[in-house]
């Protein structure tokens, strides 16, 4: 008996994706299929139709320094094209699931109510947490039951990253069947892209330096190191031009005074 093919990860990631991809499409006119001219098969969604948008998971929390929420993963009906309902997996009653937006530094306190009826997991894909944190197929939560996913985010994690269930041999599955959502991580500080160009007494005008915040005190220092830099220049020509004197028998180079 032949043994079935077991999809890579690779493959898995972005057959799931293709998946999430449609689910995110809008619709536009009335009618809802389009015929495709090459093939003559019906297109289930519109060529060139708008992402939707996708509503925020919100923060029950009373601090900012913190997120506290809880995801329902739940089977129902959804609409993914007007008029066709079908069954399928959702988070707090979506597919794709709810934004989740958070920042660098924010304690995170995210509960999985699980009512699916197979167990499931919330997976942090690419999130740096903790092992017992990362929703692994090692820690299953079991149909009717809820488990607290709680870690801190470092900073420098800033970044776009998404969310989705592992259980064992049931993560394809569930994916596919709409359980996964969007996560951004938001960076603690937000840098101005106004830079300012160096003042004219700065030596260093020519280049680009570090004399961001413009006083007299560190236009002195950019002349100071400016200056010893010239001095440490003349040093090595002198200190080169005496080897190889010293190497080829020529007489040696003096100083210029």
């Amino acid at each position: 008996m032949p043994i079935a093919q077991v999809p890579d990860r690779r493959r898995f990631l972005r057959a799931a994706s293709a998946g999430l991809s449609g689910l995110l499409l809008g619709c536009r006119g009335e009618s809802t299929l389009e015929t495709v001219p090459d093939a003559g098969q019906p297109r289930l969604l519109p060529h060139g139709s708008p992402l939707r948008s996708i509503a925020a998971l919100v923060n029950t929390s009373d601090t900012t320094s913190a997120f506290v929420a809880t995801l329902t993963a739940t089977v129902g009906q959804t609409q993914p094209l007007p008029g066709r309902a079908t069954q399928m997996l959702l988070y707090n009653g979506m597919a794709p699931g709810p934004l989740i937006e958070l920042r660098e530094g924010q304690h995170v306190r995210i509960t999985l109510d699980n009512q699916l009826g197979d167990d499931s997991t919330i997976h942090w894909h690419g999130l740096p947490v903790p092992a017992d944190q990362d929703g692994n197929p090692m820690d299953p939560v079991k149909t009717g039951t809820t488990q607290l996913y709680e870690f801190d985010l470092p900073l420098g994690c800033a970044g776009t990253y998404w969310y989705h269930p592992h259980p064992h041999d049931l993560t394809a599955q569930q994916v596919a069947r709409g359980l996964a959502g969007p996560l951004i991580v938001r960076a603690r500080r937000r840098f101005s892209r106004k830079v300012e160009s160096p003042p004219r007494g700065c030596p260093l005008h020519a280049v680009e330096s570090n004399c961001v915040k413009f006083r007299s005190i560190q236009v002195a220092v950019c002349q100071r190191v400016w200056v010893r830099a010239m001095a440490l220049r003349r040093v090595r020509i002198f200190r080169a031009q005496a080897t190889r004197a010293n190497v080829f028998g020529f007489p040696a180079a003096t100083s210029r005074r």
